[in-house]
């Protein structure tokens, strides 16, 4: 009888949470904001002090590590990869694809660099290095081991009507201060290319977000003609 109880008592492992389309939803943001504070922690690892360094122009998100945590969690989930080092090396090659294409749309599409890695050692096309793919790599264990239980569990945690509410205002509210955002670092691009306001919707633009306002929320943004 004993024994029963004791087997009984052991506690079995719970099961890796499901990406549900809810769950995602919520992890996005959440990874949103965790990747504004590592971009902080990372300019001033280089620079020597801290800057508000973010995605959008309203809100502490950066959209860009939201969307590639998922996409990490998605390929664990999927491919159910268990080997660590065969896990760190799929991320840092996954990340660093992920950041080499970004880079590459946004300087096509808007004419925009907002990193440059030319200068580091071991870069690649200047846009990524092999040092940030190693950090993509341990960052997306840390996510997929971590990360993504912990916040599973406090997303089921919230009450699912007002869970629903809340996520879709924040994602309409991201959605709009990416918009804005796009709108003004284009208008940015424009101005330094010489191409004057021609609506009064891009005057607006102008005067409510001018140079000086983009150059303090990215510091780091270049034009290539």
């Amino acid at each position: 009888m004993q024994e029963v109880v004791a087997a009984k008592s052991v506690p079995v492992p719970s099961p890796t949470p499901k990406l549900t389309f809810y769950r995602a939803i919520w992890l996005i943001i959440i990874f949103s904001v965790f990747g504004v504070y590592f971009e902080d922690i990372v300019y001033f690892l280089q620079l020597g002090y801290f800057h508000w360094w973010r995605g959008t122009i309203y809100g502490p998100f950066m959209p860009i590590y939201g969307i590639g945590s998922v996409l990490f969690i998605w390929i664990y989930l999927t491919f159910k990869i268990k080997n660590t080092f065969l896990l760190f090396i799929v991320f840092a090659v996954v990340g660093s694809a992920y950041e080499f294409l970004t880079h590459c749309l946004a300087q096509q599409v808007y004419g925009l660099v907002s990193w440059d890695c030319s200068n580091m050692l071991l870069n690649i096309g200047g846009r990524t290095t092999v040092w940030l793919a190693g950090v993509w790599g341990l960052g997306g264990i840390v996510i997929v081991k971590y990360g993504y239980p912990y916040f599973s569990r406090l997303i089921d945690k919230i009450p699912h009507r007002q869970g629903v509410l809340a996520a879709w205002l924040l994602v309409i509210f991201i959605l709009v201060s990416l918009w804005i955002t796009i709108v003004a670092t284009q208008r940015y691009a424009d101005r330094h290319k010489g191409i004057a306001a021609t609506t009064a919707f891009e005057a607006y633009i102008d005067q409510k977000y001018p140079d000086t306002f983009i150059d303090d929320i990215k510091p780091c943004l270049t034009i290539k003609y």
